[in-house]
């Protein structure tokens, strides 16, 4: 699956509450926004921190891009 199937799996009005921000789910595909803000890494720790063992970080942009981050720490 990739970034792009991810990002099309949320829904039209959260896509837009999130532009502009890093989101983390619990894995692909996954619909549920664990956490999200404008830095990957204090999103992937608060992800984290929420108990998710491997969170998915990408980003939602403004221009139909996305970007998908995978830490191995």
């Amino acid at each position: 699956m990739t970034g792009l199937t991810i990002f099309s799996t949320l829904e039209i009005q959260e896509c837009e509450k999130y532009c502009g921000h890093f989101v983390a789910t619990r894995h692909y595909g996954d619909r549920e926004v664990v956490c999200h803000g404008k830095n990957p890494v204090l999103v992937y720790d608060e992800a984290l921190k929420k108990g998710i063992g491997d969170p998915i970080v990408f980003y939602v942009p403004t221009d139909n891009a996305v970007q998908v981050y995978y830490s191995d720490r």
